[in-house]
């Protein structure tokens, strides 16, 4: 066969191929064309998931709505394995009487035995440890050990460590890592920094301090020997601007501890009337912003950090004695502006990322 002859044939009404030379040049051309795409399509399937961020990487099976995880309609999942890693958790969930744990990739376990709303189980701030059973479990491998009937008190922010209490209400840090036990000496523990100092507890949050409702000092301490390390003042006047205090029996409701030395606290009070949030920097210069706890006709509450964000729910309203039957939203807060992460059923109670407790 003269392919020169064939080509002129079979290029009728493609004037590129009506001179033999010039069809044998374009073959030519599309073969290398070809051979060049083929490895860029691979690089470009390959490197197509990698660009996206950490909670769309799997095909969860759920649609995700302006950038959110819909797990409104979810239907069963299969029970939490205790033999492999399932990956960093993104928060857990209870609605009617089940609870579901959420990894930042979107995939659902059931957790047959936890009972958030109760206190009997937690997640590290970094989603890698989850506590329930009076277990420590690394979801990210197949670590686990017991934590001799403690109970999770709060999470360091790096995760690196717990404040924990036994049945007798004495308080020890747990190293998440190596399971090593320090008693905890000083004053009872609100909290503990990244650097192994404790938040006085008994100090101005909880009680009631002389001076003005909105400022609140801070004691840092050594929790082996007691000693303040340093005193932190944070001046809350300039944000809050209704009968809000930072003060525990004047409205306090909850504190956070998270990264780069922020307090998260959620008030009471606040206009309109429910409940509101100042974060605060523990370092100089002092930043002390508020969240509001309502935008438009929804209600919004903080549930810590997730991140370098703050995570807070819309509140459902109840109206004539009926809730509204609208999906709670799970939502990252920076800077004044927040962007939907995860719808859930109306009615979820939600254990945050160094939670202890669901809300």
């Amino acid at each position: 066969m003269n392919l020169r002859d064939e080509l002129t044939v079979l290029a009728e009404g493609a004037r590129a191929y009506g001179d033999p030379d010039a069809a044998v040049r374009t073959v030519r051309q599309r073969r290398i064309a070809a051979l060049v795409a083929a490895p860029v399509l691979a690089v470009a399937a390959i490197a197509a998931p990698l660009i996206l961020p950490n909670w769309r990487q799997a095909a969860t099976g759920v649609e995700e709505p302006s950038g959110g995880i819909d797990l409104t309609a979810s239907g069963p999942a299969p029970v939490l394995p205790v033999d492999r890693a399932v990956g960093r958790a993104a928060f857990a969930y209870t609605t009617q009487g089940q609870t579901w744990l959420v990894t930042r990739d979107g995939r659902r376990y059931e957790l047959p035995s936890a009972a958030p709303e109760r206190g009997e189980m937690s997640l590290s701030p970094d989603g890698r440890w989850l506590v329930q059973d009076d277990q420590l479990r690394d979801l990210t491998g197949r670590l686990q050990r017991s934590l001799r009937g403690q109970r999770v008190l709060a999470w360091s922010p790096n995760s690196a460590m717990i404040l924990a209490e036994d049945p007798l209400q004495q308080q020890f840090l747990v190293e998440t890592a190596s399971g090593h036990v320090d008693a905890v000496r000083s004053l009872p523990g609100l909290a503990v920094l990244d650097d192994g100092s404790v938040v006085d507890g008994e100090g101005g949050i909880e009680d009631e301090d002389p001076g003005p409702p909105n400022v609140v000092t801070l004691s840092l301490l050594d929790p082996g020997s007691g000693a303040q390390q340093r005193e932190v003042v944070i001046d809350a006047r300039g944000a809050l601007s209704g009968q809000e205090a930072v003060k525990g029996r004047q409205g306090i409701i909850r504190v956070w501890f998270g990264p780069d030395d922020q307090a998260l606290f959620e008030v009471a009070g606040g206009l309109p009337p429910g409940h509101s949030a100042l974060l605060a920097s523990l370092r100089a210069p002092q930043r002390v912003s508020a969240i509001a706890g309502a935008v438009g006709n929804r209600r919004w509450r903080p549930l810590g950090f997730f991140d370098d964000a703050v995570l807070i729910k819309s509140e459902e309203q109840v109206a004539s004695g009926a809730p509204d039957g609208n999906p709670v939203e799970l939502r990252a807060w920076r800077d004044g502006d927040s962007t939907l992460l995860f719808l859930l059923p109306p009615g979820s109670a939600v254990l945050p990322p160094g939670g202890v407790l669901a809300s």
